[in-house]
């Protein structure tokens, strides 16, 4: 807390006014929201405000509890600081620049200097719903703020603190603990549209968005009763809507969870050390790659959320949908993936339905070798054909949604030629010159024009509701044409690219 006054964006929507004191012009924006006063700083021509909390810390006896509203403060909350990361195990890839804890339920605004109304555009993060964090360099939002849209990121509880569904363990007071983490992120939308027309945004105007499991988790929300006109657009990179838990099912990992842990009366008593432990443990004899999923709990979740779309949840939702072309390409070579480890991986088919979905793509590509041919399966099973069942559902229900495929190469990262998992969220924030970009898929200064064309698109997608204004004419999705966008060096549209998947994987997903 401070009592220094910069430059004080009004509740009003758009309304900028200079406090007395100042300390030269708006290098330190004050905000007036629901719950106070936040100062946050000017960075890269825009505003940042960063942790400001949503919610009451879930610690003690709020552990494996649904989230609470925030508590008033007074005086000015500093949004300068970096938030707190979600406990989890680290992440090679991304690790983590910040301390672990529960008190991690905080969000980062990025905004405009120009006064709104701006469209606003909620980002969740990946991670298998696992790892993850807000502070991570890729989810920096200025990229959006510079071309006039607010932009919201916002930590939620991963791993066991927001997916461990303890009902028929502990009792009927903690039934839903499984959807905790879905429910952190509905009350950011709550939270968005209480309080971000303070920062210029536009409360009507709302677009979601994520990728991986971020985008899995859009797609739930799609679904979901409790955030039904939070937000009116979506976009889904590289997720799905039917990898979720019955109650049975989330019980029998919770139970394994519980067991390694020492016992029920250690759940809210235990160290994070401790619990990520015991999590690290059970996921290890969990019989399915994703552990940590939503739960059809019959009330909060009523049926998964692909058959909730089906019955028109998001009707009036402008969607884009889409993947990579070579997503399992980020875990597997193919000789890796012509082996059994890879069919751990395996979402969707088992030991006796694999050998004859094999012999389908042998049949349908046969001048690829059977690792090319595994990677191809493991890529529809993950992430290939849910999203395409994701755009079936809207199209069906005459929702306008838009569909894609982003085949971007590096030739000269360690993916070679193709465009794996993950290698679109460089290109989203238009940020190629992070260490994760640079290491991880081997970006450099010269894909810059790829990731202004990417970026470019989701911004005309947030703003206007048509993502075409940087790429060839892109018609919407229907069930008779299927027109898909492939989006690379040479951007076209084509009429069902995924006509000879879909039939393989015809009534399976």
């Amino acid at each position: 807390m401070v009592g220094r006054r910069g430059f004080v964006l009004g509740s009003a929507m758009g309304v900028f006014f200079a406090a007395a004191g100042g300390r030269g012009a708006d290098s330190q924006p004050i905000v007036r929201i629901r719950d106070g006063l936040v100062r946050g700083r000017l960075t890269n021509g825009v505003f940042a405000f960063t942790g400001i909390p949503y919610a009451q810390p879930p610690v003690g006896p709020l552990r494996f509890c649904p989230p609470r509203p925030p508590r008033p403060w007074s005086g000015e909350l500093d949004a300068t600081r970096r938030t707190q990361v979600p406990p989890q195990d680290n992440d090679p890839a991304l690790p983590q620049a910040m301390p672990m804890s529960e008190d991690c339920l905080q969000l980062n605004v990025w905004s405009p200097r120009a006064p709104g109304p701006h469209p606003v555009f909620v980002w969740i993060y990946g991670g298998g719903n696992s790892s993850g964090s807000i502070n991570l360099p890729p989810y920096q939002g200025e990229t959006f703020a510079r071309d006039g849209v607010v932009c919201v990121s916002c930590n939620y509880r991963v791993g066991v603190l927001g997916f461990l569904e303890l009902g028929e363990i502990t009792g009927a007071e903690d039934t839903g603990s499984g959807n905790n983490a879905l429910r952190d992120q509905v009350l950011v939308l709550e939270w968005v549209r209480d309080n971000i027309a303070a920062f210029g945004g536009d409360p009507l105007n709302v677009t979601l968005g994520g990728q991986s499991a971020g985008a899995w988790n859009c797609a739930t929300l799609m679904a979901l009763p409790a955030a039904n006109g939070l937000f009116h657009r979506a976009i889904l990179a590289s997720g799905g809507a039917d990898v979720v838990y019955t109650p049975d099912r989330a019980s029998e990992f919770a139970r394994q969870f519980v067991a390694r842990l020492g016992g029920e009366q250690r759940l809210r008593s235990a160290s994070i050390p401790e619990l990520l432990t015991a999590q690290k443990a059970a996921q290890a004899n969990a019989s399915n790659p994703i552990v940590f999923r939503p739960v059809i709990d019959g009330d909060y979740l009523p049926a998964a959320p692909i058959e909730l779309l089906r019955r028109g949840s998001a009707r009036s939702v402008t969607t884009l949908v889409g993947h990579t072309s070579d997503e399992i390409r980020y875990l597997f070579s193919p000789a890796d993936a012509d082996s059994p480890a890879s069919q751990k991986l395996l979402l969707h088919l088992d030991s006796s339905t694999l050998p004859s979905m094999m012999s389908a793509y042998a049949r349908a590509f046969p001048d690829a070798t059977r690792g090319d041919r595994m990677l191809r399966l493991l890529s529809a099973d993950w992430v290939g054909i849910p999203s395409l069942r994701i755009a079936e559902a809207q199209a069906a229900l005459g929702a306008r949604v838009f569909y894609y495929h982003l085949n971007y190469a590096i030739p000269g990262g360690p993916f070679g030629a193709y465009s794996p998992h993950g290698i679109d969220v460089p290109l989203i924030f238009e940020h190629v010159d992070t260490a994760f970009a640079r290491t991880v898929f081997g970006y450099t200064s010269a894909d810059l024009p790829m990731a202004k064309l990417v970026h470019g698109t989701w911004v005309s997608f947030i703003k206007t509701g048509n993502p075409g204004e940087h790429l060839p004419t892109w018609p919407a999705f229907d069930l008779a044409q299927r027109h898909t966008m492939t989006i690379a060096a040479n951007s076209q549209v084509s009429a069902d690219p995924d006509q000879v998947e879909r039939t393989i994987w015809a009534g399976l997903i």
